[in-house]
């Protein structure tokens, strides 16, 4: 069992993780690591507590990548120059395509899927601007507990 101090920018509070959830998360509860603890609170005249129920490492929070184009058209001349750099990059991350003219967007298949990281980023900005790629974090909250 441990009782751990949880900071982020507008304050602290104590968690309580009991024995079964501490051995499952040890590796993530370290001093100065990045997570998110999602939990039940526990307030009492004196303070609040949250009792830790599952805990997500900051990297492993799911991201999409969104790719905007000024059309459909756009796109469609745009696309066999990224095409390779997307299939290159095998990992978890979505892919979305935005069309401004047209407000449609379209997530790609999942032959598409890329691993979202900084030398994907610059290659897809080199070819279509820094300004129409864009790393987009996901919510947490319906995320299933795999472990």
């Amino acid at each position: 069992m441990a009782f751990i101090t949880l900071e982020d920018l507008f304050g602290t509070v104590e968690v309580i993780v009991f024995p079964r959830d501490y051995t499952r998360y040890r590796s993530s509860l370290e001093a100065d690591k990045k997570v998110f603890i999602r939990g039940r609170a526990s307030v009492s005249e004196e303070e609040g507590k949250l009792v830790c129920e599952h805990v997500v490492p900051f990297e492993e929070v799911p991201k999409e990548l969104w790719l905007q184009f000024t059309s459909i058209e756009a796109f469609q001349k745009s696309f066999p120059k990224i095409e390779g750099a997307l299939k290159k990059s095998e990992g978890d991350s979505p892919v979305v395509i935005y069309c401004r003219q047209e407000n449609a967007k379209k997530r790609l298949g999942e032959e598409y899927r890329v691993l979202l990281n900084e030398h994907l980023k610059k290659t897809l900005s080199d070819s279509i601007g820094p300004e129409n790629v864009k790393a987009v974090y996901k919510t947490i909250e319906k995320r299933t507990k795999k472990d």
